[in-house]
């Protein structure tokens, strides 16, 4: 990421409840992972948190060039969403995972290793609808594409993984290590 300097004007993007955890996952996502889809990653990005609430801002230059792009590549729109719905299974996977003090520390390693990757690279897909949203008419998608749209932004997992893989994965390394998981996790909600 560059530095954040004077002369940036700034685009609110989103205000959600949100982990710190996932608010780097993002990052990461966003700076490193974006452009495998649309050929460029944010450099200028920031977010604020407080309380447990993140507002995510874009610079606002480059996120109208980030927009551009996206109208250019609407044939792969199809494409995109064939990607989230794959990232979303993966993440539905680890929500499986509901008694980690069984695990060995190599195997809840190699688990939350998997995790990382695949919450990191989750959230670009995951946003890019709502851009492709910004930048077409519903009308200039195709039946099957706005079926597959709907079917999506009913099933995304992210929320189910804050709320309870990621707090018990923290609390398990917590007790093992004999640290305050509050050090480790610093989450939104009560628990």
């Amino acid at each position: 990421m560059s530095p954040i300097k004077k002369n940036n004007k700034w685009t609110k993007f989103t205000e959600r409840e949100c982990d710190l955890f996932t608010v780097i996952c993002i990052l990461f996502g966003y700076t490193k992972i974006f452009k495998e889809h649309i050929g460029i990653n944010f450099r200028n990005f920031f977010v604020v948190y407080k309380n447990g609430i993140v507002n995510s801002y874009r610079d606002s230059s480059e996120y109208k060039n980030i927009l551009r792009r996206v109208k250019r590549k609407k044939l792969e729109f199809s494409k995109i969403l064939r990607k989230l719905e794959r990232q979303n299974k993966l993440l539905k996977e680890f929500l499986k995972y509901r008694r980690l003090e069984r695990l060995p520390d190599k195997k809840l390693l190699e688990i939350f290793k998997k995790f990382v990757k695949t919450y990191q690279r989750y959230f670009p897909l995951f946003t890019l609808p709502k851009y492709y949203g910004m930048v077409f008419n519903e009308s200039e998608l195709s039946n099957r594409v706005k079926y597959k749209l709907r079917q999506l932004r009913g099933t995304a997992y992210y929320e189910d993984i804050q709320d309870r893989f990621i707090p018990a994965f923290f609390k398990e390394i917590g007790k093992r290590k004999n640290i305050n998981h509050k050090l480790l996790f610093l989450h939104c909600r009560k628990r």
